[in-house]
């Protein structure tokens, strides 16, 4: 009986995992089983591992996108705006994420000061608020889509780059606050980079989930659900700037779905720990073990989105993918080419069917052979 209380309780000198929170910036020990396949060495390493993948290639991919927009001269979309700045949101984040990566190796020690860890942390906050660029090309799009709103008459480009401009505006205010919860402690001459809890910080965390989150996702669902019904309505009419509209409008779905599978979990998980750290909810000891482990996943997962866009930009926009063909003109950009080709070929038979049946059958009714005989 001992022996079997023992195998279920935490050991005293057991090590412990520990997870950034994306918004709280946080340092939690989360204490894990006696499992030989979940322990902390391994759960660490694996963080860690994801974390120089996620830097390496999102670096990589989001330069690319960058350089790709700043050399487009002709037929600029309004919608690479909202993509260039999306990118550079992305690689300011990723800079600071070496920063973490040492911190994890040295058990979430900071041995970087003061400055640095309110720095690292303000930059992050700072990107969290890039679901507002999201928005906003949504809003653009449902403006010209929906609404069929003259783009030339209301010089959405200026409108365009005035929103970004007060999207940044609105970012860098609002991450202002890491300056005040954000310090260095000391625990027995060890430095951490954590932050002070107060209610002040519980109220802001539970705000960004809701201003950089849920809002933005309550928008961005309205405006591309009426795009998606318009532009089925109109599916069997359209002429080939209709078809790179839905194409675009396809690229912008796909970074959304990514968007919310990548942090809706850990938004669940870290509103319910909010809650529970101010008292508002009671979670059993078990439940509230889980949520922490949970975390150090979600969380990186959540980070992963920082490298995800560019593979949707190669893999769904033809601009992008022929500048990926130039500048890499290996096999994997060759099965990209013709993987796109072939779907376009299928849409373009269907819409041919759909057109030949409407001239065959007028007003859309089937007829038996009897019936035309």
């Amino acid at each position: 009986m001992a022996n079997s209380e023992g195998a279920t309780d935490f050991t005293e000198n057991q090590t412990a995992s520990l997870y950034y929170d994306y918004f709280n910036y946080t340092h939690v020990d989360i204490p894990l089983p006696e499992d030989p396949i979940i322990t902390h060495f391994n759960t660490v390493t694996f963080i860690m591992v994801m974390y120089c993948f996620v830097f390496l290639f999102g670096t990589m991919g989001n330069i690319f996108v960058i350089y790709i927009m700043l050399r487009k001269k002709r037929k600029r979309r309004h919608a690479d705006i909202f993509i260039t700045h999306l990118a550079f949101a992305d690689l300011v984040f990723l800079i600071t994420l070496p920063l973490w990566v040492v911190s994890l190796a040295l058990n979430n020690r900071w041995p970087f000061g003061d400055f640095f860890c309110k720095v690292a942390s303000y930059i992050i906050s700072v990107n969290m608020f890039s679901s507002f660029l999201m928005t906003c090309m949504s809003i653009n799009r449902y403006m010209t889509i929906v609404l069929s709103i003259d783009i030339r008459a209301m010089r959405i480009k200026r409108y365009t780059q005035i929103m970004v401009v007060i999207v940044w505006v609105l970012s860098v205010g609002l991450g202002i606050q890491v300056f005040f919860f954000r310090i260095v402690n000391e625990d027995h001459d060890l430095k951490y980079c954590s932050e002070v809890n107060s209610v002040a910080k519980t109220l802001f965390s539970l705000f960004t989930r809701v201003v950089a989150f849920l809002l933005p996702l309550l928008i961005i669902t309205v405006s591309y659900s009426s795009i998606a019904v318009k532009l089925n309505r109109h599916f069997t009419r359209m002429n080939n700037d209709g078809r790179k509209q839905r194409r675009s409008i396809k690229t912008g779905l796909w970074i959304i779905a990514m968007f919310v599978i990548s942090w809706l979990p850990f938004n669940i998980l870290t509103t319910i720990r909010t809650l529970k750290e101010s008292k508002y909810i009671e979670l059993s000891s078990e439940n509230a073990h889980w949520v922490d482990r949970s975390l150090s996943f979600t969380t990186c997962l959540a980070f992963s989105n920082s490298c995800v866009n560019p593979i949707i930009y190669v893999v769904f926009d033809g601009y992008f993918q022929r500048c990926f063909l130039k500048v890499f003109p290996c096999a994997i950009a060759q099965i990209l080419a013709t993987r796109r080709s072939s779907l376009s070929i299928s849409v373009s038979h269907v819409e041919r069917d759909l057109a030949s049946n409407k001239d065959i059958f007028p007003g859309g009714r089937h007829h038996s052979s009897t019936e035309m005989k």
